[in-house]
């Protein structure tokens, strides 16, 4: 894939002297290989996506190392006691509210590995415990370069069920264990960032219920607890600084599929879905948030299609730092296939971020874009 974009506020900046334009290539090369044996499968996948800005003075915000693969390992994939490993990698950059420093651009890298014995003890049942280590940096724009921010280490040992009552459909359960140990690089920077303890767990339904209709229903609860700012004890009382969290988990998400499938004839895909959740930040505790989200997909015959996306989140940030925000997104894209391997995608984007405590994160962009794609 090959496109340009032009955004409105590339920096995604409150103050009218730092909303500047920005223009920029993008660019997308991906490979992705599969192997199936009798008792082992090997998946491979990988992207690089550099993005570089054409505008003078936007060259700070070039994402050139773009870029997330994984590999996953399947011993015995339909055995009564299997064996799974995998590990995923990305390194992804966003712009900051940073345009006269030397790189304005906030850095994640990750890795994930992660390991499961899954146990059939029937052909409609599961069971799967396992556990998985990730190692997650963040980088922030620094005078010159980017400056190390922090390191956080997460411990997640997991047990999950899986009972396939309908031969689409199933009833899950899953719970798992999350221990985050945070290392931070400059002292002082906000505050120590604290070391947290996850415990959660969802059960619900996954599956096509009928030819059109699919359902995602999950419902379940979730309880976190964080270290004091002095390194202490994880606190089991103080909600005042955000160190205990119990929260609801409901993800819902319908969709009716009228034969839709992506550069095939004509068909149609509807969905909405809700997600109340929470997550661990690198700037402050945690975010609980509500998400709402609508979308619609069509191919209008084999040339032309329509794929119109929204949705609404309602975050509430809680640490050192508290706010609530409001960050609606929508996208509509029109792609146009002159053969099967080849798409023209025009598309614009609307995104904005509305703050009730904090102005200075507010921010506008309104995104063009025109891609080009080539799959074989």
């Amino acid at each position: 894939m090959a496109g340009v974009e032009i955004q409105s506020n590339a920096y995604r900046s409150e103050a009218p002297a730092r909303t500047l334009p920005g223009y920029n290539f993008v660019g997308r090369v991906g490979l992705g290989v599969q192997l199936r044996a009798p008792k082992v499968w090997f998946d491979f996948d990988g992207k690089w996506e550099p993005r570089i800005f054409l505008t003078p003075a936007s060259q700070n915000l070039n994402q050139l190392g773009n870029f997330a693969a994984g590999a996953a390992l399947s011993v015995a994939p339909s055995g009564i006691v299997g064996f799974k490993l995998s590990d995923r990698a990305r390194f992804s950059a966003n712009s900051n509210d940073e345009p006269f420093k030397g790189n304005a651009l906030v850095t994640q890298i990750r890795n994930t590995l992660a390991v499961g014995l899954p146990i059939r003890p029937g052909p409609e049942f599961t069971i799967e415990p396992g556990a998985s280590w990730s190692f997650h940096t963040f980088r922030i724009p620094g005078a010159v370069g980017s400056r190390g921010y922090g390191d956080r280490n997460t411990i997640a040992p997991h047990l999950n069920f899986t009972w396939l009552f309908f031969p689409n459909t199933a009833f899950v359960f899953e719970a798992s264990y999350e221990m985050n140990l945070w290392r931070q690089y400059e002292a002082g920077l906000q505050r120590p960032l604290p070391d947290s303890q996850y415990l959660r767990a969802v059960t619900g339904i996954r599956g096509r219920f009928t030819r059109h209709f699919l359902l995602q229903a999950l419902v379940g609860y979730g309880f976190a607890m964080y270290q004091d700012a002095l390194g202490g004890d994880f606190s089991l009382s103080n909600r005042n600084n955000a160190s205990l969290l119990d929260s609801l988990i409901v993800y819902v998400r319908p969709e009716l599929d009228f034969g839709y499938t992506d550069g095939e004839s004509f068909g149609q895909r509807v969905h909405v879905s809700y997600r109340k959740d929470y997550n661990d930040s690198f700037f402050t505790n945690y975010l609980a948030y509500h998400q709402v989200g609508l979308g619609w997909d069509s191919n209008l015959g084999r040339f032309f299609g329509v794929q119109l996306a929204g949705s609404v989140r309602f975050e509430g940030y809680h640490g050192a730092v508290e706010r609530n925000d409001i960050f609606p997104d929508v996208s509509l894209a029109l792609p146009i296939r002159p053969t099967r391997y080849l798409t023209l995608r025009p598309a614009v984007e609307y995104m904005q971020r509305v703050s009730f405590d904090d102005p200075t994160v507010e921010y506008l962009n309104f995104v063009r874009r025109f891609h080009i794609s080539f799959v074989y």
